[in-house]
């Protein structure tokens, strides 16, 4: 928390010979069946990899014909210690004969933070994505999406626990493949990848809503003190002709993010 980005799930591709029987490095359940309609995979493997407690799922029996679909899919979990190159190595050699290949077909990038607030991300977030949204479930926990369900990537903010909000990057097959991150060791490159050029956080400059509202008087009555900032410094830039940069600095939260990125394990 508050020290290192890790990733929480990775999905991979897995090309190569089975083992006729698993070895002892993971703890698995019978195959069952998954199949259906709409569904690449027949059948399902879920285990535990013995050294990290971390779960797993194994996909194999492929439905579909097409050249470029896995035989294999490999889908792993940060349960107890965040996942390794190492630890995609170990699962996959217990159940792949060696000579096997691996290709990334998702990750999720995960930041998790004590001193922040899912509607801290919502007031402050900007982003290139053309979808911002937060949702409530039933219980009153919000969720923010910063970009659609089917994009290539997706920032997603929401309460883990009382006390740590958890900001997510989910990565989808198209986007790693446009930033040459195909086999496992290239996720190292994500330590560098420029975030947030995807979405970046902001505060305002010392002063600056005070020195805006004398050109926008309107706004007071509005509270525009509960807006996003991308919405007011939208509405100040048309209303008052305010360059929306005279008004923001980077954020604290983002510092810490990108420190935590630095620090990414993997």
């Amino acid at each position: 928390m508050d020290r290192a980005a890790f990733i929480d799930r990775a999905e991979f591709g897995l090309w190569g010979n089975r083992r006729q029987r698993i070895l002892r490095a993971l703890r698995t359940l019978p195959s069952v069946p998954i199949g259906g309609p709409n569904r690449i995979y027949a059948r399902s493997i879920r285990g535990v990899c013995r050294v990290t407690e971390n779960t797993f799922e194994f996909r194999h029996g492929r439905l579909k014909p097409w050249p470029r679909i896995p035989p294999f899919r490999l889908v792993l979990h940060s349960n107890k210690v965040p996942l390794t190159g190492t630890q995609v190595d170990l699962v996959a050699s217990a159940l792949l004969r060696r000579g096997f290949r691996a290709t990334v077909a998702r990750v999720e990038v995960t930041f998790d933070l004590t001193e922040a607030s899912v509607r801290y991300f919502w007031r402050h977030v900007f982003s290139r994505a053309r979808r911002i949204r937060m949702l409530r479930d039933r219980s009153g926990r919000e969720t923010l999406y910063v970009g659609g369900p089917t994009s290539p990537w997706q920032l997603c903010v929401y309460q883990k626990t009382d006390s740590i909000v958890r900001a997510e990057f989910k990565f989808r097959r198209q986007f790693l493949r446009e930033q040459a991150i195909e086999r496992p060791q290239n996720l190292l490159h994500l330590r560098r990848f420029n975030l947030w050029n995807l979405a970046w956080l902001r505060d305002y400059q010392p002063g600056a809503l005070n020195s805006a509202a004398e050109h926008a008087s309107e706004l007071l009555s509005e509270k525009p003190e509960d807006w996003p900032l991308r919405t007011l410094t939208t509405f100040l830039a048309w209303r008052a002709g305010i360059d929306r940069d005279s008004l923001l600095r980077q954020s604290r939260c983002e510092r810490l993010l990108r420190r935590m990125q630095r620090n990414l394990i993997w």
